[in-house]
């Protein structure tokens, strides 16, 4: 039986997060006080406010609730290999985070063969340095290339 997951906090909220408890730790050890009419040269700014940036953008970054995400993963050596779980309900596309890359799938063997839906787990295998190949636990093997930089992913259902 799969364990369930928390859902993944979205940048915005977690910068949210720390701004609050920034602010809350600031008043606490006594940065701030409510009533005074100026701040204690230990709580004045150091920068001009306008140098200061904002903790949420006005905009997003990218239409339809993209995010840019950066690969958090260790980086591998070719023939490297390990057993993982991943999440295929919306394909491989920039969601596999993995030899401190993301992967895009480019093929199956066989054409067309089925994986687990929504996550599926197998062994994952460095064969070059751009080239990698999830064994999938119904015997599919997909077929990955590693794609450069960060990702951008857009919510999916």
């Amino acid at each position: 039986m799969p364990k369930p997951s928390a859902a993944p906090v979205a940048p915005w909220r977690a910068r949210l997060m720390l701004t609050a408890v920034i602010t809350m730790t600031a008043a606490a050890c006594g940065l701030g006080t409510a009533g005074s009419t100026s701040p204690s040269p230990s709580a004045a700014p150091s920068a001009p406010p306008s140098a200061i940036a904002s903790p949420l953008p006005s905009e997003p970054a990218f239409p339809n609730g993209g995010q840019e995400v950066h690969p958090s993963s260790a980086p591998r050596a070719v023939g490297d290999g390990e057993l993982i779980t991943v999440f295929t309900h919306c394909g491989f596309e920039g969601r596999l985070d993995w030899a401190g890359s993301f992967w895009r799938e480019v093929g199956r063997i066989p054409e067309g063969g089925a994986i687990g839906d929504p996550e599926d787990s197998g062994r994952i295998t460095l064969v070059g340095p751009t080239r990698a190949v999830f064994e999938s636990s119904t015997g599919t093997e997909v077929l990955l290339e590693r794609l450069p930089g960060p990702a951008v992913l857009f919510p999916c259902d």
